[in-house]
């Protein structure tokens, strides 16, 4: 079991190791499923003729060891090695002959022929120095493996500095790579991308993200989407996770629809007209940001905050905002694409003191438990419903105390 635990890890570090070229990764392949063939053969002999033919597998394995200390990937058996594979046929005497170490051995190697060189193998000791070498052969995969993801992410990230648009952003997919590839890496990963959309992606002064702000086209550039995107894409793992962190950002018009930004910290980001549909935001903060006619369809809100966000005119079919603090957010004109799915606004236990919802559509809206009145401690006053469509909505254990209903439509909804 363990040698072919050590094969398949041979044949899994010729497909990702160290040669960067096509034809020395060729190479590489070819010779590593030798030595792994030649180590099946020896294991096979064993297993056949018993303790008599470990010194030969011993010998293979102290080579490959001492091989791959070396770096010498190319050469993890000789070539009279691989060629003269143990082939299938009677048992060898015992106590057979062992040839003295080159002048190149390795620890493991000389090691070997004190061992072999006894009349006897005893076997205990010769198992026990195979499952030692094949471990320490393991090991050492294991620590080049971890050099190369190093440096392979130290090249990586130096060309985040590149001039060119196209070289920063193909980077940024190459670290979606090393991410996937190496989970460990992943919270420092997430640390470098959010820094890099927290640089290139700066709040404008206040009159030119204005003027940003109005034009329908405006959008982050191809680097700054493509790091949102791999940052909105990564595999969470529970607490492991850094915060993503793009406080104060200028993302209008960007895309995160489907992406995962739990936990994300997006106070003060400007994500006017942003696609948000689709996405996995529970317990996000969103306080104090810029989120007008933004499209928040089947988005979920779950316990987020909104405290003084502007959401006016946003498009919100089927979002879930169960538990989410709207404290005097701006949802006056929130709307409803007309949908045959009957997909409706979920604000259940929501807090909405101070909210503005003139106009906005909560036809067939959940709103159980949700708190509508002034808060008289905060000096907080009651939620605006002027002209707001509470058609079919189900306000059972809502709290209204202090709003103004005459101008809301309330036909068939549940009141408290």
């Amino acid at each position: 079991m363990r040698i072919a635990e050590l094969r398949a890890g041979l044949q899994e570090f010729a497909r990702e190791g160290p040669p960067a070229d096509s034809d020395r990764r060729a190479e590489l392949e070819e010779h590593t499923g030798q030595v792994a063939r030649v180590l099946h053969e020896a294991m096979g002999q064993v297993l056949r003729d018993g303790t008599t033919a470990l010194p030969m597998l011993i010998q293979l394995l102290a080579t490959v060891q001492d091989r791959l200390h070396d770096s010498r990937w190319l050469v993890l058996l000789d070539h009279s090695m691989l060629s003269g594979a143990p082939a299938p046929g009677p048992a060898p005497a015992p106590g057979p002959a062992v040839t003295a170490p080159t002048a190149d051995s390795g620890r493991w190697q000389r090691y070997v022929v004190i061992a072999t060189a006894l009349p006897t193998v005893p076997a205990l000791l010769a198992l026990g120095f195979t499952a030692v070498t094949i471990s320490q052969a393991k090991d050492m995969l294991r620590l080049t493996e971890r050099d190369q993801v190093a440096s392979s992410y130290n090249e990586t990230i130096a060309n985040l500095g590149d001039k060119s648009i196209n070289v920063r952003t193909s980077t940024i997919f190459a670290i979606q790579r090393i991410m996937r590839d190496s989970p460990r890496e992943q919270p420092a990963l997430v640390e470098v991308l959010s820094s890099y959309v927290r640089e290139h992606a700066k709040m404008p002064a206040k009159a030119q993200a204005e003027r940003m702000r109005k034009d329908v086209k405006s959008r982050p550039a191809d680097d700054v989407q493509a790091a949102l995107t791999v940052l909105g894409s990564r595999q969470l793992d529970s607490e492991a996770d850094p915060v993503i962190n793009l406080r104060d950002t200028f993302l209008a018009g960007a895309n995160l629809s489907g992406l995962n930004f739990y936990n994300a910290d997006l106070r003060g980001v400007d994500l006017t007209r942003a696609e948000l549909q689709g996405g996995y935001f529970e317990e996000s903060w969103f306080d104090g940001a810029q989120m007008s006619e933004a499209i928040l369809s089947d988005g979920d809100f779950e316990e987020c905050d909104f405290l003084r966000t502007d959401l006016h005119g946003v498009w919100w079919d089927g979002a879930d905002f169960e538990d989410a603090d709207l404290t005097e957010a701006d949802l006056s004109g929130a709307n409803l694409f007309e949908r045959e799915d009957g997909a409706m606004v979920d604000l259940e236990g929501a807090e909405m003191s101070g909210a503005d919802l003139s106009e906005a559509n909560l036809t067939d809206a959940l709103l159980m438990g949700a708190d509508l009145s002034k808060d008289n401690d905060q000096g907080i006053p009651a939620t605006k419903l002027a002209g707001t469509n509470f058609t079919n909505a189900d306000l059972s254990g809502a709290l209204l105390d202090g709003t103004d209903r005459k101008t809301a439509i309330w036909d068939g909804a549940h009141l408290p």
